[in-house]
């Protein structure tokens, strides 16, 4: 899109028509898993006051690697525990057999996404993994810790993945021994991913294609050459209800 003075307000009637367009559109028969992933912005409301909000995506991922947005959805703050609209959103679409459910190590998740789809595995994300240690960890440290989870990716089977899972936690040990105890508490969460294909697992190791849907307001953002604040657009009638 080039920049010029109408660039912003084509970017915004752009955006306002993918959510329209994914409401209304079928959701493939051969889903395979649904990732959900959260921008964090702060949006001028209708009453003119800032609020803090956390626009949530879930997006379906098919057995070819297709991808379609199947929800979107905005709460106040970024309380996950409020996340069922949005969770329970997909079934309203038709979505009835999804084998992991990918997200970030996010607390309450688990549980939230069990009530609509009981027998799907809560999957979590290795990249989202990563970054949050690139933040915690030495360069050092982090070093190792990259190459284990290079190698628990790309592992042959649960007893090798747990052994990578096993050397991360230790890495993460010498300088995060509380961090490096909730990863091994979630180690199913990390390891689960070794119980698909290695042809499937690409398209479910992360919620890195869900983050792509959220670029958009990123965009805009530079458009607007300042927060996304300025982009005045009423939540309630824009995202407040899932699709």
């Amino acid at each position: 899109m080039p920049l010029s003075r109408e660039a912003p307000e084509d970017a915004q009637a752009l955006i306002r028509e993918q959510p329209e367009r994914c409401k209304d559109a079928a959701p493939a028969p051969d889903r395979l898993a649904i990732g959900t992933c959260a921008c964090r912005a702060k949006l001028r409301g209708e009453g003119g006051k800032m609020e803090e909000i956390s626009l949530f995506v879930a997006l379906g991922a098919g057995l070819s690697g297709t991808k379609q947005v199947l929800g979107l959805w905005a709460l106040k703050g970024g309380e996950q525990g409020r996340m069922m609209p949005g969770a329970a959103g997909p079934v309203g679409r038709g979505v009835d057999r999804v084998l992991p459910f990918v997200t970030d190590d996010c607390r309450g998740l688990g549980e939230v996404i069990g009530k609509p789809f009981a027998c799907a595995q809560h999957r979590l994300c290795l990249l989202h993994r990563q970054r949050h240690l690139e933040r915690g960890l030495s360069r050092e440290a982090m070093k190792e810790a990259r190459e284990a989870l290079f190698r628990l990716r790309r592992s042959r089977d649960r007893e090798e993945g747990g052994h990578w899972l096993g050397e991360l936690a230790a890495v993460v040990a010498r300088e995060k021994p509380a961090l490096a105890r909730h990863i091994e508490a979630k180690a199913e969460g990390y390891l689960s991913l070794l119980d698909y294909p290695e042809e499937v697992r690409v398209h479910i190791y992360s919620t890195n294609s869900v983050e792509g849907r959220g670029a958009a307001i990123g965009l805009m953002r530079l458009l607007r050459h300042g927060p996304a604040s300025a982009l005045r657009i009423p939540l309630r009638r824009r995202v407040q209800r899932s699709l």
